[in-house]
């Protein structure tokens, strides 16, 4: 009888730890390309125009190289030797099931989370009657945006996982001689079965409008 427990034993736990490696599975040891469409923000039929806008960006992200936490930016290999185009590509990082990190999550070949951060901002200026332009001597606008946080990471579970996404910009407004600060962020956490790519960018999706949703309460708050 108790041999009969321990096989017992052993097959439930020899199959809990191969669940656990195809909940995490999915090229994770090498970089995965994640491309999520912006969300569709609606203009307004009676939107009233608020004249010219420009959106400039700095990705001032902090990575380490082995962070304590899955949430702060990492990479693999030496830290030093990676080019600042490479580090703005990268917006997240893959785990096993032990938490160990893996691969890195990245944006489509000659993406940047500058151009990200500011094609989602866009969306919201457009919608808010704002032209978007890109010579800041034609604008009346004027955005100075910060990139603090832009990262997405996995946390394995013994029967789902999760996945998060938390993207923070702290945004320097003037225009006419009226200046405001606002911080923008927006998160998002869902519990798929599986590190998917679909689920990966389900993530940031969800992140995505979460950001939407805070920029425009901060702008409304700010009055531009």
């Amino acid at each position: 009888m108790k041999d009969h427990r321990n096989t017992l034993k052993n097959i439930l736990c020899c199959g809990a730890l191969a669940l656990a490696a195809l909940l995490t599975s999915g090229c994770a040891t090498g970089r995965r390309i994640v491309d999520v469409p912006l969300p569709d923000v609606p203009v307004p039929a009676n939107v009233a125009q608020r004249g010219t806008a420009v959106i400039m960006t700095r990705d001032v992200r902090v990575f380490e190289k082995d962070p304590r936490q899955p949430s702060i930016p990492s990479a693999a290999g030496n830290l030093n030797m990676l080019s600042d185009t490479t580090k703005n590509n990268l917006i997240g990082r893959q785990r096993n099931t032990y938490g160990a990190a893996l691969g890195e999550v990245a944006l489509q070949p000659g993406g940047s989370v500058q151009d990200r951060t500011s094609a989602l901002i866009a969306k919201e200026l457009t919608a808010r009657g704002y032209t978007v332009v890109a010579d800041p001597a034609q604008a009346g606008t004027k955005l100075d945006v910060s990139v603090e946080e832009f990262w997405g990471w996995i946390t394995p579970g013994m029967w789902t996982l999760s996945i998060e996404a938390r993207i923070r910009c702290q945004i320097k407004l003037s225009r006419a001689g009226k200046e405001a600060v606002i911080t923008a962020s927006g998160y998002a956490i869902h519990h798929p079965q599986t590190g998917s790519q679909a689920n990966w960018e389900k993530g940031y999706r969800l992140a995505y409008e979460n950001f939407l949703q805070d920029l425009r309460s901060k702008l409304n708050s700010a009055g531009f």
